[in-house]
C-alpha cells in the first residue's frame, strides 16, 4: 500500500492491523478511526510521511511490548503518536517502562489510567469528549422524536475538551 503526499512523492505503508505509525522524522499513529482525516491532515501539512500499521490487543499485553519493540528497533527516531481509542495508557505504560519518551502523544478518554499519564507527563494530551452530555442528547433527542413528535436535527455537533497537564486538575468532568 503507498501514501500520495502532496508533492506526488510516495510514502511507504506498513498495515498490520488497529494501528497506525508514519515517518516524516517518523511520527508513531494509533489507529481506531476514520483514515480520512489524518491523510488530510498529512497531505496538506508533511512533505513525506510512511505509515505502519500495528496491532494492539486489548487484553494481551506481553504481545503489544513485542510488537512496540519491533517497531521502535525499526523506527528508532518515533517522535510523535496518536491513539484514536480509549487505550493510550497501553502506549504510555510501554514508553515509561522502556524508558523511552516522545515529543507528543495523544489519547482520547478521561480513564483513570490515562488521566495518571497525562499528569505524569509520559501523555501530553487526552481529549474529552463528554459521553455524559452525548447520551443526555441522544436520550432527549430520541424523546423529542418519539414522544413529543417534535423534528429533529439530523447533525448535533458536540464539544470536545483538549486537556493538558496544566488543565487536567480543573477539568469538572472527571469520572
Amino acid at each position: 500500500m503507498h501514501v500520495i503526499n502532496r508533492t506526488g512523492c510516495k510514502g511507504s505503508c506498513y498495515r498490520r492491523k488497529q494501528s497506525w505509525l508514519w515517518n516524516t522524522k517518523t511520527y508513531f499513529f494509533s489507529f481506531h478511526t476514520s483514515l480520512a482525516l489524518v491523510y488530510a491532515h498529512l497531505l496538506n501539512h508533511w512533505i513525506t510521511c510512511h505509515f505502519w500499521l500495528v496491532t494492539n490487543s486489548k487484553s494481551n499485553q506481553e504481545n503489544n511490548c513485542r510488537t512496540l519493540d519491533r517497531f521502535f528497533e525499526t523506527h528508532p527516531k518515533a517522535v510523535l503518536g496518536v491513539v484514536f481509542n480509549s487505550r493510550v495508557y497501553q502506549l504510555g505504560e510501554y514508553l515509561r517502562h522502556a524508558g523511552r519518551s516522545m515529543k507528543g502523544l495523544i489519547g482520547y478518554d478521561l480513564l483513570k489510567a490515562n488521566v495518571e499519564l497525562l499528569k505524569s507527563g509520559n501523555v501530553h494530551y487526552l481529549i474529552g469528549q463528554r459521553p455524559g452530555l452525548q447520551g443526555y442528547c441522544g436520550v432527549k433527542a430520541l424523546c423529542d422524536h418519539v414522544v413529543f413528535k417534535k423534528n429533529i436535527d439530523p447533525v448535533k455537533y458536540m464539544p470536545i475538551d483538549i486537556l493538558i497537564k496544566e488543565n487536567i486538575d480543573f477539568y469538572f468532568e472527571l469520572v
